[in-house]
């Protein structure tokens, strides 16, 4: 299958969530991809071990970032099988297709990676026509302009009996990982930037879904059945294990606070001792590890 593509079309609404992942934000994580994925990994793991693929299927990964999970999938599926990951991002698709050529898998086992839209694709046009067995993202989904749309898209694209699974973070408060450094740096970047606004949970963005029962409700409204969803619990190793000094580097140049810092260099030095004060106590030995927690939401296509 070709792994390039006529131009993507994107849902206006999410054009916005496609610019921001366009520029140096989607750069950087691609950079930090190997970080990124040592502290999300075990997400990938749990998806690929609730959905099961085997030889032959055809899986999808939605919103794929660098490819950890659509690798995993592929040398499930073997070459009998295929796996595509699609992101609004052209950059991390470009990394993913790079960390894919670079990962040791068979050039009959690769996955083939699209920049497109979820919500508004035919997603099947770039599996060559054949609808998927699998479906799947590990935090992909939270920012869709209109959710509905995009999972009813998604069960179009769905093989009868198609399974779903996909991650998302539960509310901020229950990820510490999220509010510890943030709540630790914030008086600094609060120095130039004014107050900071919460995360907000009633638009795209990451805590989009921190209500279990809304991504519930939306793939019942969508076209899928058996819809339920749980919390997982297990700690996180912020930016991976290694050494505080680069979870600190992986926050002041990876993170939110990142932009602010590069705009405004001085806050560089009080951010980095505000941080390593904040991450030591985490330190056990292998990383900075804080507890977190996300949904596991799961469906059938009927």
């Amino acid at each position: 299958m070709a792994d390039r593509a006529a131009p993507p079309t994107i849902d206006p609404g999410n054009a916005p969530m496609q610019e921001f992942w366009a520029g140096s934000r989607g750069q950087s994580w691609v950079r930090r991809s190997v970080a990124y994925d040592g502290q999300l990994r075990g997400y990938s793991e749990a998806l690929v071990a609730e959905l099961a693929p085997v030889a032959g299927e055809s899986a999808l990964d939605v919103g794929c970032g660098t490819g950890f999970t659509t690798r995993a999938l592929a040398a499930a599926v073997g070459a009998a099988g295929a796996a595509v990951g699609v992101d609004l991002s052209a950059a991390m698709i470009a990394g993913a297709r790079a960390a894919a050529d670079a990962s040791g898998l068979g050039r009959d086992h690769r996955p083939t990676f699209q920049v497109a839209d979820a919500q508004v694709a035919d997603l099947t046009a770039l599996n060559g026509g054949r609808p998927y067995d699998v479906i799947t993202s590990r935090f992909g989904v939270m920012f869709f302009s209109n959710p509905d749309a995009a999972f009813a898209n998604l069960a179009a694209a769905a093989a009868p009996g198609a399974r779903l699974a996909f991650i998302c973070w539960a509310a901020p408060d229950l990820n510490p990982w999220f509010t510890e450094p943030r709540a630790a740096a914030q008086p600094f970047l609060e120095s130039v930037t004014g107050p900071q606004k919460p995360e907000p949970t009633d638009a795209p963005g990451p805590f989009s879904m921190a209500d279990p029962d809304q991504p519930v409700a939306i793939l019942e409204r969508s076209g899928w059945a058996d819809a339920s969803a749980r919390t997982l619990t297990d700690g996180i190793y912020l930016g991976g294990p290694g050494p505080i000094g680069s979870a600190v580097e992986f926050l002041t140049s990876g993170s939110a606070m990142a932009p602010v810092i590069e705009a405004n260099p001085t806050l560089l030095q009080p951010v980095r001792e505000a941080l390593t004060e904040a991450l030591s106590p985490h330190h056990d030995g292998t990383g900075v590890r804080y507890g977190a927690a996300a949904h596991l939401v799961t469906a059938t296509r009927p």
